[in-house]
């Protein structure tokens, strides 16, 4: 994108970095990325309480970055959008060379 985005989609764009901005949903893309899981597995996987997860969840759901189905009395949740994955990706990368003190070679 090399001219000026239009307010309303720089306003979600925000929404969205400060939604990543949690570590919690961070690892809940990064579990649903690899499967799809249901609630209970992510809350053993992830050691969280489910009201905790749930609220996370919906966030996720909210800006379409997960979906979710029902599978008898399970909700199983997904990847939405496979560009946040790739933005995620993108942005660890970055992390891990200022981490390890590494300047990007062009």
């Amino acid at each position: 994108m090399t001219t000026m985005m239009n307010q309303s989609v720089l306003e979600e764009t925000i929404r969205i970095y400060k939604l990543l901005s949690n570590s919690t949903r961070v690892r809940i893309l990064f579990l649903l990325n690899q499967r799809e899981m249901s609630v209970s597995e992510m809350t053993e996987t992830l050691s969280l309480e489910q009201s905790n997860l749930s609220h996370q969840l919906k966030m996720l759901r909210e800006h379409q970055l997960i979906t979710q189905k029902r599978v008898g009395k399970q909700m199983i949740y997904t990847l939405d959008d496979p560009h946040i994955m790739q933005l995620l990706e993108q942005t660890a990368s970055h992390a891990a060379h200022v981490v390890e003190g590494k300047k990007y070679e062009k």
